[in-house]
């Protein structure tokens, strides 16, 4: 059960970041945002303009895919999603180290 809501955190993690991230995505993210006009608060912006208001609403439909964790396809789906985001940090952190090590290299 704790796997599972930890799964869906991360899940619902890389859902907020694919979303904001994601090139074939932004057309459509751009298009609600501008036929949506009452999803803006003044001083705010727009509801779809901030990852901290999108995580609430992804975080709260993950809540359907956690009643049907059992289910094999749902939970392939989920690990894919945080598989994804965990080979971004991955990504991340390796590139870290070959700049660490090209920065050695250039200091001798």
């Amino acid at each position: 059960m704790i796997l599972d809501i930890i799964l869906l955190a991360i899940a619902v993690e890389a859902v907020v970041e694919l979303i904001f991230a994601a090139g074939p995505l932004q057309r459509f993210r751009i298009f609600l945002v501008r036929n949506t006009p009452f999803l803006t608060i003044e001083d705010y912006g727009h509801l779809l303009e901030c990852k901290y208001c999108v995580s609430v609403w992804v975080g709260l439909l993950a809540i359907l895919p956690y009643c049907y964790m059992h289910i094999t396809a749902v939970k392939l789906f989920v690990i894919g999603l945080v598989l994804h985001r965990l080979s971004n940090v991955f990504h991340i952190s390796i590139g870290l180290c070959r700049d660490i090590q090209i920065n050695l290299k250039l200091k001798r």
